[in-house]
């Protein structure tokens, strides 16, 4: 089952899986992606998907 959100609207993130553009919580979370590499991402994404 996907997940969805009861209230949708447009460049609006109601699932709390992004942060807003120029944050400094997005510069860090995207350089700890960077860190954490492809690999490691998709181990996390399926851990969580099962």
């Amino acid at each position: 089952m996907p997940i969805e959100s009861r209230y949708v609207f447009k460049n609006v993130d109601q699932l709390g899986i992004a942060f807003k553009k120029g944050s400094p919580v997005r510069d860090d979370f995207n350089l700890w992606l960077k860190e954490q590499g492809p690999q490691k991402i998709s181990g996390i994404v399926d851990n969580w998907m099962k």
